[in-house]
């Protein structure tokens, strides 16, 4: 976990309505799926192009939040998600100040979100 932690950032695929709601109270809640499942998921920066092709696509209303991974102990955890590969999930209400920078994330014309360019491309292998 501590070397996963080491990663420094990770990410959050949010609504723009939630995150906004939420910046009310400083807390972000999630998603409705999220508060469902009982935590918040992320995605280390490998992961997160998949997720969003996965679970976000041609949604244009979407923002990642770049998430500070150290400050988010002890509610942090590392988990298997459906697909068989470890994700963060953060169990509680997410402070709004351990956000880094939060981006648009605009769509291109396949209807996949543009990513800066460090986001890495995800391994279809």
């Amino acid at each position: 976990m501590r070397q996963f932690i080491a990663m420094n950032t990770f990410y959050h695929l949010a609504f723009f309505a939630t995150w906004r709601a939420a910046s009310r109270g400083k807390q972000y809640p999630g998603s409705p799926n999220n508060q469902r499942d009982g935590f918040v998921q992320l995605s280390p920066k490998t992961q997160v192009r998949a997720s969003s092709s996965r679970h976000r696509v041609e949604c244009d209303n979407i923002l990642s939040a770049f998430i500070d991974a150290k400050r988010l102990e002890p509610n942090l955890r590392l988990e298997v998600s459906s697909s068989g590969k470890l994700f963060p999930h953060f169990y509680g209400k997410l402070p709004l100040d351990n956000a880094l920078t939060v981006i648009p994330l605009l769509l291109d014309k396949e209807g996949q979100h543009e990513f800066p360019p460090d986001i890495p491309a995800p391994n279809n292998s």
